[in-house]
């Protein structure tokens, strides 16, 4: 499995949710019950930004353990794993806001995910062509890398709510 594959492929993905959760969400917005509170919301979005890493390592373990006991390659064994680590994480940065706040739909929240997860990916290839090898990078570099982690829990929480 190429790189340019699994590139193709988390396109389509993130496509497809972007468009469920407006084909779904339209209906529901038109519904409004009461928004939850600024406390709920950076709940939220705290555990989907914990919850993604851990799920990123356990799903890549998890996946890798389970090609190597299919007979995969050592190289499709790495494609693999990553390509399971992304979806354990996607998977985990949506679950987090309906974990908090009952009431709103998952697929939405997965949409909010994945557009986050698109933004994260233009944060850091702009920040990996800004500040390579520069060595006065340093706190700024740190703020960008950490808000790349949570623009994805950030949009999952946000397109959850409004599901509501």
């Amino acid at each position: 499995m190429s790189m340019r594959y699994v590139k193709r492929w988390s396109r389509r993905v993130s496509l497809g949710c972007a468009l469920s959760a407006l084909v779904q969400g339209q209906a529901v917005w038109a519904q409004q019950t009461k928004e939850p509170d600024g406390l709920k919301v950076t709940a939220q979005v705290a555990a989907g930004t914990v919850m993604a890493p851990v799920a990123f390592v356990v799903g890549g373990l998890t996946t890798k353990w389970v090609a190597r006991h299919l007979g995969a390659t050592e190289a499709r064994e790495r494609s693999l794993a990553y390509v399971g680590a992304w979806i354990l994480a996607g998977a985990a940065t949506a679950a987090a806001p309906a974990l908090l706040e009952k009431g709103g739909y998952f697929m939405a929240s997965a949409a909010g995910a994945a557009i986050g997860g698109s933004v994260a990916a233009v944060m850091v290839a702009g920040g990996r062509a800004l500040f390579r090898n520069d060595d006065r990078c340093g706190v700024f570099c740190t703020a960008w890398g950490l808000a790349t982690f949570a623009v994805p829990a950030t949009g999952a929480a946000v397109v959850y709510n409004r599901s509501r």
